[in-house]
């Protein structure tokens, strides 16, 4: 199940036209193996993966260049949702505006070098979001 509010975006960057990736320290198969259980296999712009390699995995902000290079859009043009703490800084590493949700498992982990800090999606509508950005 995804959490609540992502559906939400999703739509959202759908109807706007907004460029997705997917940037992840865990492997390509994990990836897509929930992709495809939560139903959400297509759409994505990129999806970029660590695949065991160390020299690309959270904190370094490697993925999250590459993702701007494959979207075709600058640091200042994006949004990043980050669960946890190395996802939060290889993001602001990077220059992106960053958006933490932590998990459960994240909660007290501390998020606080996150540009804004949210416990749902679901407290923070897409457009409300958006219109920060003009």
């Amino acid at each position: 199940m995804l959490r609540p509010g992502i559906v939400d975006y999703i739509a959202a960057a759908e109807r706007r036209g907004l460029r997705r990736a997917i940037v992840s320290s865990s492997s390509r198969p994990w990836i897509d193996m929930h992709l495809k259980r939560l139903e959400q296999a297509v759409g994505w712009d990129a999806i970029l993966t660590a695949d065991h390699d160390p020299r690309r995995a959270k904190p370094n902000a490697t993925m999250y260049l590459e993702a701007l290079g494959l979207l075709g859009v600058g640091a200042g043009e994006a949004v990043v949702f980050e669960d946890s703490p190395n996802g939060v800084r290889a993001a602001k590493a990077a220059g992106i505006f960053v958006v933490a949700v932590p998990n459960a498992v994240t909660r007290d982990f501390g998020l606080d070098e996150a540009d804004l800090v949210v416990e749902s999606l679901a407290t923070l509508p897409p457009d409300e979001l958006l219109a920060r950005f003009g």
